[in-house]
């Protein structure tokens, strides 16, 4: 049963439906299509075809991969492989407003190919695809400073306006998604493979865990941190975690939380006219000439010098 408005791209049509399940031909995802749904109560369960994007706008959908359970909040997106079993469930108070992008396995091989291929083979062979079909770390992710990240935002964004699907629509689009979803997932695939785990799937859960561990770290920058609490927030033991966490990103959970502080107060002393306390107070630090040598290290100009060159 479903309540609720979804908006789908359909080739070159915007199609607007209360029920999804009276409609299994225009909801297809092994078409390239984006998916706008506003709906408070719906399941479905099928294999599905091609890779998508699942980005939440507002409210929370769960899924559930396998054995594994998904809960995508608001402000983060699940990537699903090709041929993934998958059960989506909606039961909310409010409407979950959320976008769902679906790209073609073929146009994911296509671009991947082009990628890992020299010119030479490119020419040799132009219309045949023979690169085997990636398989993606299958996960809940958050938007973040990179190419899918803008993507992912730019086009939620749009969503808002009227008429904005007519921006959806050509294979160029995609292919552009598609770049975005390979490029992200390189980045991915080298932090996974840093883990000194013999099994594939140790290594995907272990990184699933520091995964959460990161996020929880962003968003609570502003707060008292320890390492039981966010090594608790990965379900790891802290010296395991501690480890873990180096080995993949470089730097320390303490490392890493004092870097994202100085990234947001970067940002605060361009785009605002808060004061230094201000900004010390909102990024979780509390003494003021601790921040001031700590940016200093980090960006080679003090708080007050970095305002009055970049601030807007």
């Amino acid at each position: 049963m479903s309540h609720g408005m979804r908006f789908v791209l359909y080739k070159s049509m915007l199609v607007s439906f209360q029920n999804p399940h009276i409609f299994p031909g225009i909801v297809n995802d092994a078409h390239n299509q984006v998916v706008h749904s506003r709906v408070k109560d719906f399941e479905n369960e099928r294999i599905h075809c091609g890779v998508s994007i699942k980005y939440v706008i507002r409210g929370k959908e769960d899924y559930k991969i396998g054995h594994q359970t998904y809960p995508v909040h608001a402000g983060r997106f699940l990537l699903v492989n090709h041929q993934s079993e998958i059960a989506t469930f909606i039961h909310e108070p409010e409407p979950v407003e959320a976008m769902c992008a679906y790209v073609k396995p073929q146009v994911i091989q296509e671009v991947y190919q082009s990628m890992k291929s020299s010119p030479e083979a490119q020419l040799a062979n132009p219309f045949e695809l023979r690169t085997k079909l990636p398989q993606f770390q299958e996960q809940v992710y958050k938007p973040e400073q990179d190419k899918l990240g803008h993507w992912i935002l730019a086009q939620a964004a749009a969503l808002q306006y009227p008429g904005a699907h007519k921006a959806l629509y050509g294979e160029p689009f995609y292919y552009k998604l598609a770049e975005a979803i390979l490029d992200h997932q390189g980045r991915i695939t080298a932090e996974v493979q840093r883990l000194d785990c013999v099994k594939a799937s140790t290594r995907s859960e272990l990184y699933r865990r520091l995964t959460m561990a990161r996020y929880f770290l962003q968003d609570n920058y502003h707060c008292e941190l320890d390492l039981e609490a966010v090594s608790r927030e990965a379900c790891l033991s802290k010296y395991h975690f501690l480890r873990l966490f180096r080995q993949v990103y470089g730097l320390t959970p303490h490392q890493y939380l004092i870097t994202y502080r100085l990234e947001r107060a970067r940002t605060l002393l361009r785009d605002t006219r808060k004061s230094l306390y201000e900004i010390c107070q909102l990024i979780g630090l509390k003494d003021l000439s601790s921040f001031g040598r700590r940016f200093k290290k980090s960006y080679g100009f003090s708080p007050a010098a970095y305002r009055k060159a970049f601030g807007r």
